[in-house]
């Protein structure tokens, strides 16, 4: 009876501890799993964030993605004074990168409006401090390239907002616009980077370039593009690199705002 009953504590035992051991191998597994969940998570929302949704869904489909669009809006806006704000003696310059990425996060928002995230895709931030935005990319309407100079507008209205709490400092931004024919792709395998090329791109990239503060600068074709809903300014001859010297444009404001 004796030898019985320790064989029932041991058998009592040893279930205790198989229960025990199966237990805490479910909870890890599960915290496993919610770990790996929250990882993946994070890493989607990463890769949406740098690759348009609509160039994810035909990447994940096929592997690869290019394609031409015939008339996009591209759109350069360039805070031009930043290195006068920056300085490395200020924590390393941490905290003038963290007021600059509070400035592009505030244009990142207005993506969040459903007109401007139906038409414009943010393409990325070039230099730290050059924002480069495309309309058409998926929708060719002609109502894109109007929703882009909207865009640019309002980005104005952020910058001006944001220069009222930055202790004193006023960042400057140009903006330089264009429209036409580009090609877009993704580009690398480890780290997938969506872009856009052509001509059309580096006329935008100019009209920045060469522009001035506060004002968007834009060639004749895209200026005669948007004429009809908006006031332009004829500026004179530029040089622009692999150009010449040619004529541009300022898009002053939607024309009901001007005559009021």
């Amino acid at each position: 009876k004796q030898w019985y009953q320790r064989r029932v504590r041991v058998v009592i035992r040893t279930f205790e501890w198989r229960l025990r051991l199966n237990f805490s191998s479910s909870v890890d597994a599960e915290r496993d799993q919610d770990q790996h969940r929250k990882l993946r998570d994070q890493a989607l929302w990463l890769l949406e964030n740098l690759i348009p949704l609509h160039v994810l869904k035909e990447l994940k489909l096929k592997g690869t993605y290019h394609r031409d669009h015939e008339s996009v809006a591209v759109c350069f806006a360039s805070v031009v004074n930043f290195q006068d704000f920056f300085d490395e003696k200020w924590k390393h310059g941490h905290e003038s990168i963290r007021i600059l990425n509070e400035l592009i996060s505030d244009i990142d928002e207005l993506l969040d409006i459903p007109r401007y995230h139906r038409h414009i895709d943010k393409i990325k931030t070039a230099l730290g401090c050059t924002y480069m935005s495309a309309s058409g990319l998926v929708y060719e309407e002609r109502e894109h390239m109007f929703v882009m100079i909207d865009f640019m507008f309002d980005t104005m209205k952020v910058l001006e907002q944001f220069n009222q709490n930055t202790m004193g400092f006023e960042f400057q931004m140009k903006f330089g616009c264009h429209i036409g024919p580009v090609a877009s792709g993704v580009i690398g395998r480890s780290a997938p980077m969506f872009d856009i090329w052509g001509d059309t791109v580096n006329l935008a990239s100019r009209m920045m370039s060469t522009g001035v503060v506060g004002r968007i600068q834009v060639l004749k074709e895209t200026a005669e593009l948007v004429e009809s809903r908006y006031v332009i300014e004829r500026r004179g001859k530029v040089m622009v690199k692999g150009k010449g010297e040619v004529e541009t444009f300022f898009i002053v404001g939607p024309k009901d705002s001007c005559n009021d």
